[in-house]
Parts: C-alpha cells; sequence; structure tokens
C-alpha cells in the first residue's frame, strides 16, 4: 500500500504501521507536488476522508482510468461513484466495508472508460455552468 499526503494523523499511522508489523508492506511517500504518475499506476485509488468538498482526486483518478473506492463522506463521492462504481462506496466507520471492497476490487479490478467520468469533462460542465 502506498500512501501519499501529509496530515494530522501521520505520526500514529506510521506507529500502527509497526505495530501491526506492516512496514514492509506500507510505504508513506508523505506530499507529492504529482501524485499523478501515482495515481494512473495504482491498482486503485482509496479515500477515507470524514469529509469532502469535491473530492476531485477521484474524478482526476477515473480521468486516469483508475478505479476508485470511497468512504460515504458527506458531500460528494456519492454523486461520483455511480453506476458499478457505486458497490465501492463504502459506510463511514465501516472498516470490515472497507476491506471488502479492497479485495473486491483487487481480485476484479473495474475497468474505468468514459462513462464513469463523463459528466465532468469540460465541455458537459461548461453549458451546464453557464445556464446558471
Amino acid at each position: 500500500m502506498l500512501l501519499l499526503g501529509k496530515g494530522e494523523t501521520e505520526a500514529e499511522i506510521r506507529q500502527l504501521v509497526t505495530e501491526l508489523g506492516l512496514d514492509n508492506k506500507v510505504v508513506m511517500l508523505g506530499y507529492r507536488t504529482n501524485p499523478y504518475p501515482f495515481i494512473q499506476n495504482a491498482k486503485a485509488l482509496i479515500l477515507t476522508s470524514d469529509a469532502e468538498g469535491l473530492p476531485r482526486v477521484l474524478i482526476e483518478a477515473l480521468l486516469l482510468h483508475t478505479p476508485v473506492i470511497s468512504v460515504d463522506c458527506p458531500s460528494g463521492p456519492r454523486e461520483i461513484l455511480t453506476d458499478s462504481l457505486a458497490d465501492y462506496l463504502v459506510d463511514q466507520d465501516d472498516e470490515k466495508g472497507l476491506a471488502e471492497a479492497i479485495a473486491r476490487m483487487d481480485s476484479s479490478p473495474v475497468e474505468v472508460d468514459e462513462r464513469y467520468y463523463q459528466q465532468f469533462l469540460t465541455e458537459n460542465v461548461l453549458p451546464k455552468f453557464e445556464a446558471l
């Protein structure tokens, strides 16, 4: 597992990784100015935020044809994970459900195509914005 970013709980996560004996399975790279190569080459992107406005990283992953798994935090993921991706939207605080979604994606990855991100393309967003 590759973890990108910095956060308030980084030290706790590092400690937990060590306590669980996962040092050889979890790599924490910290903040990266360009995460796209990591996202594009990932088997899946997993978002575990407590809250989001517009979780742009989910849209970016889909544009890179990377499947996504997300907790159903307030505002955003439910509107992005549609069709068969809705099966990878997990209730908050459902660790077992998240683990099951990861296992499903690992054994049978979703092929991301334009239907998952079409609504977010410029040519589809701008006319709606201008109509407002």
